[in-house]
């Protein structure tokens, strides 16, 4: 390679890791200020919350939404036909709840965890829907303090146990799935994670109307994507198939699986790997090789300049999920892919069971020791770690799956608070962090995470049944900005179904 060509990929790559590095590192990963980096202002453009004049704190099922400050919320809009319609008004602050004024909130950089307003909301609205359903706010407008009463539906209280053998998540399931039924087409946008959730939440329904809402889906998904397809989107393509066949046995996914399966393989990174340097003298020609087995956004494509940062650990992971469903149902996978693509997976995970976004074991901001990588920590990669819980356990031809069950177990106890703040996207993070979270072997970690999210779970949902994507700490996460709240509401039907035990990416292990 000519010396000039050599430098500017030396450039490119330091570019793109330094980038990376700044999504990802623990220092970004915070709202930065009280304005919630300008997007308290800056609403999304899909129905319903186009109408909602910012990425606003959803105040649970009184159909209310606010700006955060240290130690209250603002209104900013309540929603015709709520139940804060008539009680609350555009500008009243609350600063209290049920006799008890709010805790602060602590904005700034390095912050996880919901702790202030919004949990104490969140313990409120379980407070008064375990009674008579009597929400009391202590609100300031204008002038004046007074007490404002919201009435919501007296639902109950979350079991000790929740999501399984609670009354209260039932009743929520329904009105999730209700919501998701009556317009299936709303996840047909093209976002393949969404229609996943969608999917699965309704295909495991007993009631036939919203069986065949989950057809309709997984009718619009029987199709191979193009060569250039994204692999998260062909992932979640053979996940949801491959669910829906062991549900259904309907063969008619049958071709699509048995495609996407040699789809994945064709997209992984496999032989002599070229990324940074085709120089086989270059250090870092031997550090790329330890992407084999990996996967990236995009397809592999052999070439210095052509794969962005490399591969990931959530993307293949994803892969290996599929493809342990598809060989449950009968489609071949050659145990060697999954081989390289757990051995990827391994290079990535630290002592601790802290999981890599992507390949910084070996390359990140220059050449890394991969053993001192393996003495890293981390707090925020709780969606990944959930992730990778999921998948090691369907690989139970793995000598190491106990081993590596283990150090997930203990990583998202230690990590639990950053669930919904993680890089990128909140329904990923939350999705797979609470997947992993409802398998754990840890019970008693199980249930501390859960217990920690309660408020929060409260505080995301709205009166209508459906979910909403909530202002986390992660300044890199667009979530509310990537398609209507249908995805979000789905996503926590995937939750709440966990009871139920239907899909092997719940736990089905015995199918």
């Amino acid at each position: 390679m000519h010396t000039f060509l050599r430098l500017k990929f030396v450039c490119l790559f330091f570019l793109s890791v330094a980038t990376f590095s700044l999504l990802t590192a623990p220092f970004a990963v915070a709202i930065q200020d009280e304005t919630n980096d300008g997007r308290w202002e800056e609403p999304c453009d899909d129905y319903p919350d186009a109408i909602v004049p910012g990425f606003l704190v959803n105040l649970g099922p009184t159909g209310a939404r606010a700006v955060l400050t240290a130690n209250s919320f603002i209104v900013k809009y309540i929603f015709d036909g709520s139940p804060a319609i008539g009680q609350l008004q555009i500008g009243d602050e609350i600063v209290g709840a049920n006799a008890s004024a709010f805790s602060t909130h602590t904005f700034g950089k390095g912050k996880f965890g919901y702790d202030g307003p919004i949990m104490d909301f969140g313990n409120a609205i379980e407070q008064a829907e375990a009674g008579d359903g009597l929400l009391t706010l202590e609100v300031i407008r204008g002038k004046n303090k007074m007490n404002v009463e919201i009435t919501l539906d007296p639902i109950g209280r979350f079991s000790e146990t929740f999501p399984f053998n609670c009354p209260k998540s039932d009743l929520i399931l329904s009105g999730i799935r209700n919501y998701l039924a009556s317009d299936p087409e709303a996840s047909q946008g093209g976002n393949s994670m969404h229609e996943m959730y969608a999917a699965l939440t309704l295909m495991t329904s007993n009631d036939a109307g919203q069986q065949a809402a989950a057809k309709n889906i997984v009718t619009y998904m029987n199709s191979l994507p193009g060569e250039d397809t994204w692999n998260w989107h062909r992932a979640f393509k053979l996940i949801t198939l491959s669910e829906y066949y062991m549900l259904t046995k309907d063969d008619s996914v049958m071709s699509t699986m048995q495609g996407l399966v040699q789809g994945l393989r064709d997209s992984q990174y496999k032989g002599d790997i070229i990324v940074w340097t085709d120089d086989v003298n270059h250090e870092w020609y031997a550090a790329q090789q330890l992407y084999l087995g990996g996967f990236g956004h995009p397809p592999y494509i052999p070439g210095v300049g052509n794969n962005g940062y490399g591969p990931m650990q959530p993307t293949t992971i994803l892969a290996v999920i599929g493809w342990q469903l598809a060989r449950r149902c009968g489609v071949e996978v050659d145990q060697s892919w999954i081989n390289d693509a757990l051995t990827f997976m391994d290079y990535g995970t630290t002592n601790s069971g802290m999981v890599a976004y992507g390949g910084e074991f070996t390359l990140n901001n220059g050449l890394q020791d991969p053993a001192e990588f393996k003495k890293r920590t981390s707090v925020d990669d709780v969606g990944r770690v959930g992730l990778a819980l999921v998948g090691h356990k369907l690989c139970t031809e793995n000598p190491a799956q106990g081993e590596n069950i283990k150090k997930l177990n203990e990583q998202l106890v230690y990590a639990h608070k950053s669930m919904a703040d993680g890089h990128a996207s909140t329904i990923l993070n939350l999705g797979w962090g609470l997947l992993g979270t409802c398998q754990m072997d840890d019970q008693a970690g199980m249930r501390t995470i859960l217990e920690h999210f309660k408020a929060w779970f409260n505080m995301a949902r709205c009166h209508d049944g459906s979910f909403v994507v909530n202002p986390g700490r992660s300044s890199a996460d667009n979530s509310y900005y990537r398609g209507n709240r249908y995805g979000y509401t789905a996503m926590m039907g995937l939750f709440f179904s966990m009871s139920e035990g239907k899909l092997l990416i719940q736990g089905a292990q015995s199918k």
